[in-house]
């Protein structure tokens, strides 16, 4: 995933863990929430590729596995 002109300004991305997804939400100071996106766990690997530092939080839960 490459910086989009809504994204290049994020400074903050939530990330929601699932068995097979990750739901990101890209965040600025300024206007909150700017981009979604739902990745598959490979394409989440890829998705800080030519990404500027930023702050990434994460939810914490445990699990039945």
């Amino acid at each position: 995933m490459h910086a989009t002109p809504e994204s290049a300004a994020t400074t903050i991305i939530a990330v929601d863990l699932a068995k097979d997804v990750f739901e990101l939400a890209f965040a600025d100071a300024d206007r909150g929430v700017v981009e979604h996106r739902r990745l598959t766990q490979t394409a989440f690997a890829r998705a800080f590729d030519n990404r500027v530092p930023m702050r990434i939080v994460m939810e914490s839960c445990g699990s039945n596995f």
